[in-house]
């Protein structure tokens, strides 16, 4: 059985959501945790510039940026002496007046008196950030009626780090209660190498997991169980996408199967 992943993918893009929230009625409109910039660690990140191979490690295709380098599951801007930026594809507001907010986590280059401008639309949200050697969590109010944007993280001066960039609505209705641990742990290991485990998959139905080309490789049926296991020791290395049925919403994650 072949289903296109692009097409299920686009239903999760910036046209609907990826996947929601119960915390305070808040709907995740918009997500990537660069879990597919799987080489290099925070430490050490890899040496190869990712710019121009983006669509093949975001969650959603359409990233654009300058300078961008692995991290081990994030992502570092910049070089020594170059500054880099990464700007989300289009997404869709509409009918998300009220509450949009942005949150990130981000921290500099040791040693690196970083600046970087978050913008929207050319137009800039917030203050100038100057990150800490440790990660921090930002969260920034969005331009009120808003239909439409493009989201850019820029360096002013330096490297810095960046992970976990969501967008939510606080004030969704008539959404479906999952919580943040779903959001973000439902897959672990992740990269795995032999077996990934699904947690907090409470009602959901089935579970395919596709291939990089959209091909659905496998499926298991669920009967009201909150976890399972799947065995993945005869995929060859690659990226593969999760994707949960549930009676009202279809959610994708992706993971990394390693050798």
């Amino acid at each position: 059985m072949k289903q296109s992943l692009r097409f299920a993918l686009c239903t999760l893009t910036c046209l609907i959501s990826l996947s929601f929230s119960s915390l305070h009625s808040q709907q995740v409109v918009f997500s990537e945790d660069f879990s597919g910039f799987t080489t290099g660690t925070h430490s050490t990140p890899s040496t190869s510039d990712a710019s121009g191979s983006l669509d093949t490690k975001t969650l959603i295709p359409g990233w654009t940026g300058y300078k961008i380098y692995p991290a081990g599951g994030e992502i570092k801007l910049g070089t020594a002496s170059i500054t880099g930026w990464i700007e989300t594809p289009l997404i869709d507001f509409s009918g998300l007046d009220a509450g949009l907010v942005l949150e990130f986590d981000i921290c500099c280059w040791p040693g690196d008196a970083s600046e970087v401008i978050v913008s929207l639309n050319d137009q800039q949200l917030g203050d100038l950030i100057e990150p800490s050697e440790e990660y921090e969590k930002k969260v920034i109010p969005l331009t009120p009626g808003i239909t439409s944007g493009k989201i850019r993280f820029e360096a002013q001066a330096k490297r810095f780090f960046l992970d976990n960039i969501e967008i939510r609505s606080d004030e969704a209705t008539d959404i479906r209660d999952i919580s943040d641990s779903f959001v973000r742990n439902v897959i672990f290991p992740n990269p795995a190498k032999n077996i990934i485990r699904l947690r907090n998959i409470e009602g959901c139905l089935s579970i395919e997991i596709a291939d990089i080309n959209g091909t659905i490789i496998r499926q298991i049926f669920l009967y009201d169980k909150g976890e399972t296991s799947i065995s993945v020791e005869d995929l060859p290395p690659s990226v593969y996408f999760v994707i949960l049925q549930y009676p009202d919403c279809r959610i994708i994650r992706k993971f990394i199967k390693i050798p």
